[in-house]
């Protein structure tokens, strides 16, 4: 129960859409995001979601989790391996190009998408995601908001 739990909030927590393919190109650079995150060694990620906070770490292959404030935990091995075989079972489309916008001091490009999760209703929300780097740096929808640094981050102290 506590894998599948994580492994639900880590999902949610990396980034809302999750995305594997597209009907059409405008989604590129969203799928494109996801699998950049999904990569990348070392990210923090801050999130409220239906009103529960939630903050993740990521530094090589372990992963921290830090669900409503309940204090930091490591997460069980291979979790890193289930963020890349997700980013790949869920769909984006309708996505949409909104405009720029700074999100603390790195200039990013504004996408609206809508996501079909198996099982799931579909939903819709915004990324802004790095013009230098092609990752996402903010997201957000109707029921969630979240943030992401890929710098400076440093593993926390957990049980």
């Amino acid at each position: 129960m506590l894998r599948r739990l994580s492994l639900v909030c880590l999902l949610g927590t990396i980034h809302g859409p999750l995305a594997h393919a597209a009907s059409d190109a405008s989604c590129k650079p969203i799928i494109d995001a996801d699998k950049g995150r999904a990569s990348a060694t070392s990210w923090h990620s801050k999130k409220t979601m239906n009103g529960m906070s939630m903050e993740m770490i990521r530094t090589g292959e372990d992963i921290y989790a830090n669900m409503g404030g309940s204090g930091w935990k490591k997460m069980p091995p291979g979790m890193v391996n289930n963020i890349a075989k997700a980013v790949d079972s869920f769909n984006v489309s309708e996505c949409k190009k909104l405009g720029a916008e700074s999100v603390d001091g790195v200039a990013t490009t504004i996408y609206s998408f809508t996501t079909t999760v198996p099982g799931q209703p579909t939903f819709s929300g915004k990324v802004w995601i790095g013009n230098k780097d092609g990752l996402p740096y903010r997201e957000a929808g109707e029921k969630y908001e979240g943030t992401t640094t890929y710098t400076g981050v440093t593993a926390p102290a957990a049980k």
